[in-house]
């Protein structure tokens, strides 16, 4: 303590720094962490946040929505690839993979809808999107080959050769965007290449499709 400096008293505290019990709770109970953590800033006891994890934590919650459709996104490619590739073979398959489609298209827009700013990032979340989509549908396609070791092998890289690494499906036609009803996916919007495998598709088929 410098010379002439007064000695803390009851009236005047020391402001105190962040507690370190707060550390070691984030890790073994981060429920009651995070209830601490906003009765200390409801109370404006800026001094006592853990703000290094709560920093950290409010980044994940932001990266959270992108991963979610950046996921939905994938799957939604898989599932296109397999019917330009699969379908023709396997008509039967059409019919659920379309549903599945619609279905995540539904839950992307629903991603969009709660944190509009994710739009501004679109086109980089579909390219991760469209890698982790065209891996997952060459790993399905490989299988439906019913092949093993070296065949598997060449039927792999087969795939790989055929799917581009860049996308080859637009943005729009993968997560069904609709203009003129922004939030809602059109569901009998197609990259060419799909619709194309659905032009061939049993007329029957495909009006029992639309129905669902």
């Amino acid at each position: 303590m410098r010379l002439g400096e007064a000695m803390p008293t009851p009236a005047s505290p020391v402001p105190a720094k962040s507690s370190p019990a707060d550390k070691p709770l984030y890790w073994t109970d981060p429920y009651s962490w995070a209830l601490r953590q906003a009765g200390l800033l409801r109370q404006r006891d800026f001094e006592r946040v853990d703000w290094e994890n709560v920093i950290e934590e409010i980044e994940d919650l932001a990266k959270k929505d992108r991963s979610s459709w950046t996921s939905l996104c994938a799957r939604a490619v898989e599932h296109l690839l397999k019917m330009q590739h699969q379908g023709p073979r396997c008509p039967d398959s059409l019919s659920p993979w379309s549903k599945e489609v619609r279905n995540f298209r539904r839950q992307m827009a629903d991603v969009l809808d709660d944190s509009p700013g994710l739009k501004g990032v679109l086109g980089e979340m579909f390219a991760k999107a469209w890698k982790r989509g065209r891996t997952a549908a060459v790993s399905d396609l490989v299988d439906y080959e019913e092949v093993a070791g070296a065949a598997a092998k060449a039927a792999e890289r087969c795939w790989l050769g055929a799917i581009p690494e860049e996308p080859a499906f637009g943005l729009e036609d993968v997560a069904g965007m609709d203009p003129r009803r922004p939030g809602t996916p059109d569901r009998d919007r197609w990259p060419p290449a799909v619709e194309r495998v659905l032009r061939d598709w049993p007329p029957e088929r495909r009006q029992s499709d639309r129905g669902r």
